[in-house]
């Protein structure tokens, strides 16, 4: 059995950044055989482009940063080829694994921030820290909201 050759693994690349590959089967790219680059070839050039979306820079330094703390684990050549969606779900996991000992917020909570954000109250928070954080995160955020609300209707 061959292993996958330089130009299936540059043909990958740019699948991948064209969005239209969501990742690979295994972990190391240099493990897969010729035959199977080639199906995945084939696969990933029928679907359309920007289908999946690549884990952008900020994404990329933070899961650095959480590998470095042990709270993900991942290779260096899984990265190379990961979409948002995985490194979501890498998130939610560091997420998880931090929060055990607190208090999930409440979906109500969840969707206060949102509000507040969507109307200028929060700063710009993307959605998958918001559904991160923890009850007292929550709070505070609202609250912080709600100070500049009142803020306003004082003036």
């Amino acid at each position: 059995m061959k292993n996958i050759t330089c130009g299936q693994k540059e043909q990958l690349s740019v699948l991948f950044r064209r969005g239209q590959l969501s990742g690979l089967p295994v972990r190391n790219p240099a493990k897969l055989s010729e035959a199977a680059a080639a199906r995945l070839i084939a696969a990933a050039a029928q679907v359309p482009f920007g289908t999946y979306r690549l884990v952008s820079e900020r994404m990329r330094r933070r899961l650095l940063k959480l590998r470095e703390g042990k709270r993900v684990r991942f290779e260096d050549c899984e990265l190379e080829f990961m979409t948002e969606d995985i490194a979501m779900g890498l998130f939610w996991v560091a997420g998880r694994r931090e929060y055990r000992d607190t208090a999930p917020a409440l979906r109500m909570l969840h969707q206060r921030v949102r509000k507040m954000v969507a109307k200028g109250f929060l700063e710009y928070i993307p959605n998958w820290e918001i559904c991160l954080l923890d009850a007292e995160e929550a709070d505070r955020l609202i609250a912080e909201g709600e100070r500049k609300v009142a803020a306003l209707l004082e003036k």
